[in-house]
């Protein structure tokens, strides 16, 4: 998986004070206001938007929505995108051919934590006078929102200190984790960060350690990656290099590094090690091309565990699908021991929700659910962890047919037109019927719903007869989608 694909959508276990936080935020909520809307093809009123929210009032999320409102019309055309408010309807979002990433950036480069986070990119220590003045607020408006900003970054073992200047402390391998997690959120982008000097030096120096690396990206993957060797080299400036007894170079022993290049004469072996181990947890070239490991598996046990508990809740595996799964595990692994993910990011990409995937395969969601929860009391790595969780779904659908966990269902059909028009009726209604394997039987005591087009079909059975309209129409096979559901009540479990 690409450096995208990795980044996840269960939210991170949050204290309630935490979730307060964000949803007092007004930047949080516009993105999940955003994410709700987006997965709805019809129109929500206020009072139902405030309760997909949760803990917040309805006369803030009516605010909300009318700043929001403003906010896409400064940015996109009508054509484009559009938030309708509409007093009798309610609010619905519409978009044509665009993402929302130009929002996202606008958003956060109008937010506070923009302003602190890229002040202290610049320059390790930030005057508290200067930044006050320059941004227009008092020192105690700075503290409170730091209190806050400093509760989410406790997780990270990271805190902003407050006198007469600003500081972010912590290891230096989770501060180089911050940056990455927080620019690539708002900017994904190297030549997005316009106001960062000479950046077309990191997109050089990207380009030759690739070339030495043997790795061919295209452009926009070679734009993410000179974002990164950006802030890789701003915080080795600001902090030194990496050490090796931080959490995320616990496992570098396993594995054997190439050579680090001439050109890079103020990296230290040390940075040079996180910064290829970080090609390969991102997964950026060929696996063992410019990294190997000592051992096959680092992660045996967990990864025996994970592929055992897939084929007990899932389906059986080949020995080149556990292979492949084997080293994406150990990829995947690696690259959690390194970099911050939660489900603010999760949110901005798009990957949190996947609800109207779980609609249409309600029994595969049912059993990976099921896998997920056993999978997490054996091997304890996988637990509360939105990323691993995100990349085992992906993981799992990549090789699973998703519909192979429909129930079957039998049905007869009886139509006394051309048997084109039988055909007909069956292509309908299977398509219809997405979420069941259906099978159409010859004979109607086999069938677990007989379906007629004329009440003149009677038979002696105690199978249910639905009597549709030939043309099939929507009420007709909405009937008959309400009619096998009964007949599966454990399909849709309360």
């Amino acid at each position: 998986m690409e450096v995208e694909e990795y980044l996840v959508f269960f939210f991170i276990r949050m204290t309630k004070e935490e979730i307060m936080d964000k949803l007092n935020s007004k930047l949080f909520l516009k993105i999940k206001i955003i994410e709700i809307l987006s997965n709805e093809a019809t129109y929500l009123s206020t009072q139902q938007l405030t309760e997909r929210l949760g803990n917040i009032s309805v006369n803030t999320v009516r605010l909300t929505c009318l700043e929001l409102q403003q906010d896409f019309e400064k940015l996109y055309t009508e054509e484009e995108a559009k938030l309708i408010i509409s007093t009798r309807h309610g609010i619905q979002l519409l978009r044509k051919d665009i993402n929302i990433q130009l929002l996202v950036e606008d958003f956060f480069m109008n937010d506070l934590s923009y302003k602190i986070y890229q002040a202290l990119l610049l320059h390790k220590e930030v005057s508290t006078l200067d930044f006050c003045e320059q941004h227009f607020i008092s020192k105690s408006t700075l503290a409170r929102y730091l209190k806050r900003l400093n509760r989410i970054l406790a997780k990270r073992q990271l805190r902003i200190s407050l006198s007469d200047k600003m500081i972010l402390l912590g290891p230096i391998s989770k501060i180089r984790s911050n940056y990455q997690y927080y620019f690539f959120m708002v900017h994904r982008r190297l030549d997005r960060l316009t106001w960062f000097p000479n950046t077309d030096k990191y997109l050089k120096k990207t380009k030759k350690i690739l070339a030495h690396l043997n790795i061919e990206v295209s452009q926009n993957k070679l734009q993410t990656l000179g974002l990164m060797t950006l802030i890789f080299e701003q915080t080795a400036k600001h902090y030194g290099s990496v050490s090796l007894e931080e959490p995320s170079m616990q496992y570098h022993s396993f594995y054997q590094f190439t050579k680090k290049p001439t050109f890079l004469t103020d990296w230290s072996e040390e940075d040079w090690q996180f910064f290829t181990l970080s090609l390969y947890s991102l997964n950026i070239g060929a696996p063992n091309s410019f990294i190997e490991k000592k051992e096959t598996r680092i992660f045996k046990k967990d990864i025996d565990i994970w592929l055992t508990t897939f084929e007990k809740y899932l389906r059986p595996l080949t020995s080149q699908e556990k292979t492949l799964l084997a080293t994406n595990l150990d990829q995947q692994i690696q690259f959690h021991s390194m970099f911050i993910l939660n489900s603010l990011l999760l949110s901005i990409l798009g990957l949190q929700n996947f609800g109207s995937f779980n609609d249409d395969f309600p029994m595969y969601h049912q059993q990976f659910e099921l896998f997920w929860e056993k999978l997490t009391k054996k091997a304890t790595r996988f637990k509360n962890s939105d990323y691993h969780k995100l990349t085992s779904f992906l993981s799992c659908t990549a090789i699973i047919d998703p519909t192979m966990f429909n129930p079957t269902v039998k049905l007869f059909i009886h139509s006394e037109s051309f048997s084109l028009h039988k055909t007909f009726m069956e292509k309908r209604i299977n398509y219809f019927l997405s979420q069941y394997n259906v099978l159409f039987v010859s004979d109607y005591q086999d069938a677990q719903l007989i379906i007629s087009t004329t009440t003149v079909f009677e038979v002696v059975t105690n199978t249910p007869i639905m009597y549709v309209y030939p043309s099939l129409t929507n009420v007709d096979l909405q009937n008959i989608e309400t009619c096998v559901n009964h007949l599966f009540p454990s399909k849709n479990p309360t």
